[in-house]
C-alpha cells in the first residue's frame, strides 16, 4: 500500500497457505513472508513474484485433517546477515504438542546455519523473538496447558544449553517488545482458566472470556 493515500500498490501471490508473518530487511527494501506450511519467501518487488525460498518446513505437520504449526515469528540479526524463524517441531494436532524451535538462515545463501530448541514438548510454540539492544536474543513461548516462558539467549553461542535468563511462570505468551531504555520488556499473555469450560464463571454464572494482559517486566540484564 502507498502510505500517502492508502491505495493498493501491488499484490504478492505465491503462498499456498495462510501467511503468518511479514518482515522487511533492515538495510534494503527486501521483503520476506512466512506461512502455515513453513515456507518463507523472499520477494522480487520489481516483478512481484517469489525470488528465493527458505525451508522452514520442520515447523509443519499434517496430522489427520489438521495443518499444524508453521512459522509463527521472524526477525533479523542486527547486521541483517541472518534471518531467524520461530515455531514448533509439531508432535501432534488437536491440543498441539511440540518442541519450540528457532531456525537461523543465511540471508546470502538461504542455507540453515543453526537450529535452537527452546524447551520441551509441552512448551509448544516459539511465538515471538527479538534482539535486545545489548545484543542477546529474547524469545517467548506458548505451551500447554496454559504455560508460557520468556528467555534470553546468548546470540554468540546459541549451542549453549541453558538460557541466560528464564522466566517460566507466565501464561501463553504471544508477543514481546523491549523499551528503548533496554530495561523494560512488554509481553502479551493470557489469563489461566478463563477458557469457558466451567472452571471460572462470573457472579451471574456466565463463562468468563479470556483476556490478554500485557506484562511489563524489568528483569536484570544478563550482560551486566
Amino acid at each position: 500500500f502507498q502510505t500517502k493515500n492508502g491505495k493498493l500498490r501491488s499484490e504478492l501471490q505465491g503462498h499456498n497457505a495462510d501467511v503468518y508473518h511479514v518482515l522487511i530487511h533492515p538495510h534494503d527494501d527486501s521483503i520476506v513472508s512466512a506461512d502455515a506450511l513453513g515456507n518463507v519467501i523472499h520477494w522480487d518487488l520489481k516483478k512481484n513474484r517469489p525470488k528465493r525460498q527458505f525451508d522452514a518446513s520442520e515447523t509443519f505437520l499434517a496430522h489427520r485433517l489438521q495443518d499444524v504449526g508453521g512459522v509463527q515469528c521472524m526477525t533479523w540479526s542486527p547486521d541483517g546477515t541472518t534471518l531467524l524463524a520461530g515455531g514448533t517441531r509439531p508432535k501432534n494436532g488437536a491440543t498441539v504438542q511440540g518442541i519450540p524451535i528457532l531456525i537461523g538462515f543465511s540471508w546470502e545463501t538461504t542455507e540453515r546455519v543453526f537450529l535452537k530448541e527452546l524447551g520441551a514438548t509441552s512448551d509448544c510454540y516459539c511465538e515471538d523473538v527479538a534482539y535486545h539492544p545489548q545484543g542477546f536474543l529474547m524469545a517467548v513461548t506458548s505451551g500447554t496447558p496454559g504455560t508460557g516462558k520468556l528467555q534470553f539467549l546468548d546470540s554468540q553461542n546459541l549451542d549453549t544449553a541453558e538460557p541466560l535468563f528464564l522466566l517460566s511462570n507466565l501464561s501463553n505468551c504471544h508477543s514481546l517488545d523491549v523499551h528503548p531504555d533496554g530495561e523494560m520488556i512488554a509481553v502479551t499473555t493470557t489469563v489461566r482458566g478463563s477458557n469457558g469450560n466451567g472452571r471460572k464463571v462470573d457472579a451471574d454464572g456466565n463463562y468468563i472470556g479470556n483476556t490478554s494482559p500485557i506484562q511489563l517486566l524489568t528483569p536484570d540484564s544478563p550482560m551486566k
